[in-house]
């Protein structure tokens, strides 16, 4: 007798969009998370663009292209996920509208928990601060242990880690002539800067334009030293009224 075999036939399977979309914003958050530590502990673009400075080899320049790119498709893949599971996330939401009351404790404090972290975020407010802080002493750490060249002379400019974080109230436009402005600069806004020294703050900015650069008062001495060719402790100097690098030509 002939015995015969038979061959199950795996069924064909359909391309599923839906498994595509949940492995990529999977994938996606991975990415995003790295290259968000990356930038986090990166230093200032121009000591960055200086130093040929590289991170799992990649330039800053890479890394924020990655950052920004995959973070757009993940949108994008964001709302195609909403399209493809709609049916679904209308009936759940449909049912969970009939019993919200059972969940309103959770509804509120989940609101306030991303009130609270956009408004601390926005406004430095510890621990928020407190963590933007920390990013911005990492950037300042490579700038003091490297020397860099001035684009604006032909010296080198080397940027000396100080103790102090603050600038004594009491000190003077006369003082910053014979040493000119050192240390964190950079942690400090324009208008705490007039603040600390008398100047008004709309003169100032306007004086900050003369030099092609554009500022509101909250603009850190960092963003605007990163935007330009002027070190942070030009930007300081451009502000207590004083031209960048007059301290280096008196030392």
């Amino acid at each position: 007798m002939k015995t015969e075999t038979t061959q199950k036939k795996e069924p064909h399977r359909s391309w599923n969009w839906r498994s595509l979309v949940s492995f990529h914003l999977l994938f996606a958050a991975i990415a995003l998370l790295i290259s968000g530590v990356a930038l986090f502990v990166s230093p200032p673009g121009r000591f960055a663009h200086s130093t040929g400075w590289r991170l799992l080899g990649f330039d800053k320049e890479q890394w924020e292209a990655i950052h920004s790119l995959i973070g757009y498709v993940s949108a994008l893949f964001a709302v195609f996920h909403l399209v493809l599971n709609w049916k679904a996330l209308r009936n759940y939401l449909r049912d969970r509208a009939r019993r919200v009351y059972r969940l309103k404790a959770e509804f509120i404090v989940a609101l306030l928990l991303t009130i609270v972290v956009w408004i601390g975020s926005a406004y430095q407010i510890p621990p928020f601060g407190t963590v933007m802080d920390w990013g911005e002493n990492i950037k300042e750490s490579w700038e003091q242990q490297t020397v860099l060249p001035d684009t604006t002379t032909e010296e080198h400019e080397t940027v000396e880690p100080v103790e102090e974080e603050t600038i004594p109230p009491d000190t003077t436009v006369e003082e910053h002539d014979a040493g000119g402005p050192t240390g964190k600069w950079g942690q400090f806004t324009v208008e705490e800067l007039c603040a600390q020294h008398d100047i008004p703050v709309a003169d100032e900015l306007a004086h900050l334009a003369a030099y092609g650069l554009e500022a509101s008062p909250t603009t850190r001495v960092r963003t605007l030293s990163d935007g330009s060719i002027y070190a942070p402790s030009d930007v300081a100097n451009i502000i207590l009224g004083l031209e960048p690098g007059e301290h280096e030509e008196n030392d």
